[in-house]
């Protein structure tokens, strides 16, 4: 899992924007777009949206989708952290099963948020298994430098 923490976020402002998922292409290097449900607001339990991924270049050639169910989604405040958990039981079809992104939301203390990320899957072919490093690698680039420069300064505490 990864760990993050931002400074003057709340948590709660932090948790929405990951939340909405068409913010998720802004932050996420290998998504290229989200459609289904209502993908402008945070996601609710048992809402789903269906995420296409692809590599810059054939992402459009070959897209592969993931439909992504929200399982819990509890809102951060001061005093309790805050929660994001998305499953895609079917996965990448071909590729990968039983994908899974958690998200925690707290606060530090100081005005700022500290952030919490697991993904995971089950591979179920050997390129699915040596595309792992890559997708750590993927996760570690949204949470240290692509979310920092999506976040919308109107986010900013106080």
């Amino acid at each position: 899992h990864h760990r993050h923490r931002y400074n003057h976020y709340h948590p709660s402002h932090f948790q929405e924007f990951i939340s909405t998922p068409k913010n998720w292409p802004s932050i996420v290097l290998s998504s290229r777009g989200v459609s289904g449900g209502d993908i402008g607001r945070p996601m609710v339990e048992g809402a789903s949206v269906e995420e296409i991924f692809g590599a810059p270049g054939i992402g459009k050639i070959l897209p592969l989708r993931v439909r992504w169910k929200c399982r819990q989604a509890v809102e951060a405040t001061d005093d309790a952290p805050g929660c994001l958990d998305v499953v895609a039981p079917e996965g990448l079809r071909g590729v990968a099963k039983n994908c899974r992104m958690q998200f925690e939301f707290a606060s530090d203390g100081e005005g700022g948020c500290n952030v919490k990320m697991e993904i995971g899957y089950d591979p179920t072919t050997p390129l699915a298994t040596a595309a792992a490093p890559l997708l750590r690698l993927d996760s570690q680039i949204a949470l240290k430098l692509l979310l920092k420069r999506a976040l919308p300064r109107s986010l900013l505490g106080p």
